[in-house]
């Protein structure tokens, strides 16, 4: 009963306001995809720690620094992660088969999705509810925006924008999802 009340005020609320859309961000608003990046990240560091000797900690930094350096050139694909993570390995002397199987679960990081974060789907059901449109915004490639849907927001949104991956996600990626979206 209590939801339906909300779902009321809320609907009046969008009414009054002239709300007929609601855009929602993915990564870091409805799923954690940095504590992802972060635990997959922090399994490789540890294993480079274990064969070199290095702090995990210190390893982490310069893989992250390296990370964030090749941003622009790499952008949302897995490639920015494999270069700093090779060079890490080289600077710390292992290689190896063993180096080559933990590069390539690295690089699985885009197959498994991240997790949602409490309260998540909970929030964009009762905006939906409430009677306005719900399109998602994110800066990810279909496949990887799929599995992240696949965590339970699969039917939820009317719309879905995959701002390209090449591009930052800055005000003008906001104003092409509007445009395609066609949100006033």
């Amino acid at each position: 009963m209590e939801k339906e009340g909300t779902v009321s005020r809320l609907k009046e609320w969008f009414k009054n306001q002239g709300i007929t859309v609601v855009l929602f961000d993915m990564d870091g608003t409805l799923v954690d995809t940095s504590a992802h990046y972060v635990s997959r990240m922090s399994e490789y560091c540890r294993f480079v720690a274990s064969k070199s000797g290095r702090l995990e900690s210190e390893l982490f930094n310069m893989f992250m620094g390296g990370v964030v350096a090749l941003r622009d050139e790499f952008s949302v694909r897995s490639a920015v992660l494999d270069v700093p993570a090779r060079v890490i390995a080289k600077m710390c002397g292992v290689g190896g088969v063993e180096l080559e199987e933990e590069l390539e679960k690295l690089m699985k990081i885009y197959e498994l999705p991240p997790v949602v974060l409490p309260g998540a789907i909970e929030q964009v059901k009762l905006i939906r509810d409430a009677g306005v449109r719900v399109v998602l915004v994110t800066h990810a490639g279909e496949e990887w925006t799929q599995r992240k849907l696949s965590q339970g927001f699969l039917e939820l949104f009317d719309g879905v924008v995959c701002t390209p991956v090449h591009l930052p996600k800055d005000i003008e990626a906001w104003e092409n999802a509007m445009i395609k979206e066609d949100v006033d």
